[in-house]
C-alpha cells in the first residue's frame, strides 16, 4: 500500500515527465520548421536564378528541385548556376 505522500510524489513525477515531453516535442517541432523553412528558401532562390538565366524550366527540372531534401545539393546547384551555360551542364535535361 502506498501512502498519500508517495502518491503525491508519483503524480508529481508523472506531471514533470509529461511537461518535459511536451517541451521536447515543441523544441523538435521548431527545429524541423526552421530546417524546412531554410530548405524552402534555398529551393525558391535556386528556381528564381534558374528562371532568370534559362527562362521557363522543364517539368522534370522543377520536380527534381522540389523533391530534393538535401540542403548541400541545393547549395551546389545554386553555385553551378553561376558558371553553367545550359541546363544540361547542370545535370538537367532540356525537355
Amino acid at each position: 500500500m502506498i501512502t498519500v505522500y508517495e502518491q503525491r510524489g508519483i503524480e508529481k513525477g508523472i506531471k514533470q515527465g509529461i511537461e518535459q515531453g511536451i517541451e521536447q516535442g515543441i523544441e523538435q517541432g521548431i527545429e524541423q520548421g526552421i530546417e524546412q523553412g531554410i530548405l524552402r528558401g534555398k529551393k525558391d532562390s535556386l528556381l528564381r536564378q534558374l528562371r532568370a538565366k534559362f527562362g521557363d524550366l522543364p517539368e522534370q527540372t522543377l520536380k527534381h528541385i522540389e523533391n530534393t531534401a538535401d540542403s548541400n545539393e541545393l547549395d551546389l546547384l545554386t553555385d553551378q548556376v553561376l558558371v553553367a551555360k545550359t541546363l544540361e551542364e547542370m545535370g538537367f535535361s532540356a525537355n
